[in-house]
């Protein structure tokens, strides 16, 4: 029960949603300025943008939830060698689970813009 009150308590993510978009792009911490680089350049080559959410605290406010349900595809970008994200999303939302796949960048390094954009494209050939 105090965990379903928490929920509505913690700070609600940043959420972009754009009615043409099906694939959404899910992220939290420290990773928010490369990622915004990142978006930019994506966006300037898709026909329709991505749909957006920053994910700011834990146990996941409900509107996670529904980001996770208007997008046909979720890629979570993370800087955690064990996707560790993921893992939360997919135990937290498992009928979303299928839908879900990842970045991550575990070398200690910041991650940079050209890296997400990189990866970014090598998943999303078919979407």
């Amino acid at each position: 029960k105090k965990l379903e009150t928490a929920k509505t308590l913690v700070p609600a993510p940043e959420i972009t949603l754009h009615k043409e978009s099906k694939v959404g792009v899910l992220y939290y911490g420290s990773s928010q300025e490369a990622l915004l680089e990142a978006f930019e350049e994506l966006n300037s080559d898709r026909k329709t943008p991505l749909n957006i959410c920053r994910v700011k605290a834990l146990p996941f406010h409900k509107d996670v939830e529904e980001f996770l349900k208007v997008n046909d595809h979720i890629i979570i970008v993370e800087q955690n060698r064990d996707q560790q994200m993921k893992s939360i999303l997919c135990m937290e939302f498992p009928e979303q689970a299928c839908k879900i796949s990842s970045i991550h960048q575990f070398d200690g390094l910041p991650l940079e813009a050209k890296y997400v954009e990189s990866e970014f494209r090598k998943k999303a050939l078919d979407l």
